[in-house]
């Protein structure tokens, strides 16, 4: 088991680490501050609703992470270029950077529709 610090361009109130387990990758969140244990459970607890509802979703794994303090969720890595990278990069056309852009759109607004219809405040994104 290998550990390493996973660095994004983002401001946030947690540490990610890449988890290299046999021949598995995961990405590790350790949540820190003195509300660290509800933002852990919150977003576990929105992951497992997304994923009840039928979006696609990171698959969380029951690991113990030697070395990283508790709280954390584990889940699996996804390789490829962040967001950002992928509409900053000069090798896609905006054909196809706006093609992503409204597969996103789409995603984020089918949830949010569901969320208004069914009055699921869960299924609405809430990072402080």
């Amino acid at each position: 088991m290998k550990l390493a610090a996973f660095e994004i361009f983002q401001k946030t109130t947690n540490n990610l680490h890449l988890l290299i387990d046999g021949g598995s990758k995961y990405l590790v969140k350790s949540y820190y501050g003195p509300d660290r244990f509800a933002r852990h459970q919150r977003e576990k607890f929105m992951i497992d609703r997304w994923k009840q509802a039928g979006f696609m979703v990171p698959q969380i794994h029951d690991k113990q992470v030697p070395g990283v303090p508790e709280p954390y969720l584990v889940t699996n890595f996804i390789e490829g270029p962040s967001l950002r990278e992928y509409l900053s990069a000069q090798s896609h056309t905006m054909q196809e950077k706006l093609a992503v852009l409204a597969k996103l759109f789409e995603q984020l607004r089918r949830r949010h529709n569901i969320a208004i219809q069914t009055d699921d405040r869960y299924l609405i994104h809430y990072d402080p």
